[in-house]
């Protein structure tokens, strides 16, 4: 708004300054506004031919599933607040204002070693990661859930979770699998 006010103040200044006739001036007046009507043109273009390329489908990231959001809104009710989720790096942009739980990886800016954590999660999901360096790094991390869902079978369509997760909940294509840390157990069996 105080741009337009700005604006048509110029437009009025530069109209008094015009000692000329009413044609001419109409005629200056007429030519700022179509001069100024062309970048809003431009922008209404733009989004007419982004919507009209735009799938929905296209960019997988602009429709959370229903599954994902049931699974992140299961995971988040009544959960200890220290534990740490598993995921890939979309899933772990979206769950913490879902569940107010922390993840693994999630935005590159604000996880530390943010590209040593997405390979970490990559050779996880894939089978590349050895059940000894898997179980430490769950352990160390303070990780509780792992989430199975759209984004990581993009990392890995046939992933076989170890068989030290236990499958907590499925929603649908979506799967939440739970680890048990032998820290987390000594420390309860503690009086």
């Amino acid at each position: 708004m105080p741009l337009v006010i700005a604006a048509s103040s110029g437009a009025f200044w530069l109209m008094r300054k015009i000692r000329s006739s009413q044609r001419v001036r109409a005629a200056v007046l007429f030519s700022l506004l179509v001069g100024a009507s062309i970048t809003n043109i431009g922008f209404l273009i733009g989004q007419i031919e982004g919507s009209v390329r735009a799938r929905p489908n296209e960019d997988p990231r602009r429709l959370v599933s229903a599954d994902l959001m049931s699974s992140l809104e299961w995971i988040g009710k009544d959960s200890d607040r220290n534990a740490v989720m598993f995921c890939s790096y979309f899933t772990g942009n979206i769950a913490p204002s879902v569940t107010g739980l922390r993840v693994y990886l999630g935005h590159y800016g604000q996880t530390m070693n943010s590209s040593e954590k997405g390979e970490q999660i990559g050779a996880f999901y894939r089978g590349e990661m050895n059940d000894v360096d898997a179980r430490s790094l769950f352990a160390s991390n303070n990780i509780v859930f792992v989430v199975y869902g759209p984004f990581e079978r993009e990392i890995a369509g046939n992933f076989r979770p170890p068989a030290w997760l236990s499958l907590a909940k499925s929603f649908g294509d979506v799967q939440v699998f739970t680890f048990e840390s032998p820290i987390a157990e000594r420390s309860s069996s503690r009086p």
